[in-house]
C-alpha cells in the first residue's frame, strides 16, 4: 500500500468536513502520468535546473510540452 499515494492522482486526502492531509506525492503522481518530468525528490533542485519540473499548473504543461517538442525535432 505504501506506493499508492504517489500513483493515485490526489494531492490531499480529505478527513472529515474540514481536515486535509497533504500526501506530498503529487509530483510523483505527475511523474508516473507523464514520465518525462519530476525525476528528483526535490532535496536538490535537479528538475528545476534541467527543465523537467512540473507542479501541475497549466504553465508547467506548456513549458514541458515545448521542451519535449524541441527534443523530438532534433
Amino acid at each position: 500500500m505504501s506506493p499508492t499515494p504517489g500513483r493515485d492522482g490526489f494531492d490531499k486526502v480529505v478527513i472529515g468536513e474540514d481536515k486535509l492531509i497533504d500526501t506530498h506525492c503529487f509530483a510523483c503522481y505527475l511523474h508516473h502520468k507523464y514520465f518525462e518530468i519530476n525525476y528528483a525528490d526535490g532535496s536538490i533542485p535537479l528538475d528545476k535546473w534541467f527543465g523537467t519540473l512540473h507542479d501541475g499548473l497549466k504553465e508547467a504543461d506548456k513549458r514541458v510540452n515545448a521542451r519535449l517538442k524541441g527534443l523530438k525535432e532534433q
